[in-house]
């Protein structure tokens, strides 16, 4: 195996969009991690580069110091760790994350050559889009009740895509929704990474809804093609003194997706304790199990 040319690397552009995309939708896996719009969004912040290397994909984010597991054909465990090597013999950790559990499974030597990290907080939260747009049963009874508690203050609200015409609403939203909130490291990449979104949609193919109260956005959604059954949501934010605004667009946007794909990733809890709680308790299918190999030295 030819040694891989770190120097290759070059800096994801809107450009690179369809060749990061099919790599993607090649390989069916539902991460939201292999996602070119998250890869574009937060590339700010993280500093992704990619390189075509033996037919796979292989992404690095050099603010985060890790390496996106590779896209195409598996690798085998020797093979990867020589990837990693050559990226750690440039200082950097060679740490890979988002690695599939059917890799950890089909590769039991693995552990010849990294050691095997379990992360919960990075496994991705999927659901049925039908159960999202019904909201059936009883476990899911307090979110129909703030829906039905927002449908009957609000009578005048509406649902519009968001395109060019209306894309200012939603920056004035977040403008108003991040206003007046002490900003971590995280918020500020997070509101870089959405407004990012905003501004490139048309380019990268991400898709939005608004939810409108009194001709205000009051939520907004902002989604893309994951894999062919997948699409993975990017954006939720919802006026938090609106009771029922978030509830109704998720419903909203599952009910906008119900026709186009059979999952929705709603992505990580980042080990946020409220934020797993709010996943959890839209009661996910199944949880997509991500694992992080470390090299041994």
């Amino acid at each position: 195996m030819s040694s891989l040319d770190v120097s290759a690397f070059k800096k994801i552009s809107i450009k690179d969009g369809e060749i990061i995309s099919a790599f993607a939708h090649n390989s069916q896996r539902r991460s939201c991690e292999l996602n070119f719009c998250n890869m574009f969004n937060w590339s700010q912040s993280y500093d992704y580069k990619w390189q075509i290397y033996k037919e796979r994909l292989i992404v690095i984010l050099l603010q985060g110091d890790e390496i996106l597991f590779p896209a195409g054909d598996f690798f085998s465990p020797s093979e990867l760790a020589e990837i990693s090597d050559a990226i750690r013999a440039t200082g950097h950790r060679g740490r890979i994350f988002d690695v599939p559990e059917e890799y950890i499974e089909q590769f039991p030597e693995i552990s010849e050559y990294f050691g095997v990290i379990h992360s919960r907080a990075s496994w991705d939260y999927i659901y049925l889009t039908e159960n999202l747009h019904l909201l059936s049963g009883r476990k899911l009874r307090k979110k129909r009740n703030h829906i039905s508690q927002f449908e009957r203050q609000y009578s005048n609200w509406h649902i519009l895509p968001i395109t060019s015409g209306n894309v200012r609403d939603c920056e004035n939203f977040l403008e108003d929704f991040y206003k007046g909130v002490e900003l971590s490291e995280m918020l500020e990449e997070d509101y870089l990474a959405i407004s990012t979104a905003l501004k490139f949609m048309s380019a990268t193919g991400i898709e939005g809804l608004a939810l409108y109260v009194n001709n205000t956005v009051a939520a907004m959604a902002l989604f893309s093609r994951q894999t062919e059954d997948t699409w993975t949501i990017h954006f939720e934010k919802a006026d938090k003194d609106i009771i029922g605004a978030s509830q109704v667009i998720n419903r909203e946007t599952a009910a906008y997706l119900k026709g186009r794909c059979k999952y929705i990733n709603r992505e990580q809890d980042l080990g946020i304790d409220g934020l797993r709680h709010a996943k959890e308790s839209y009661e996910p299918v199944f949880m997509l199990k991500r694992f992080i190999l470390e090299r041994r030295r």
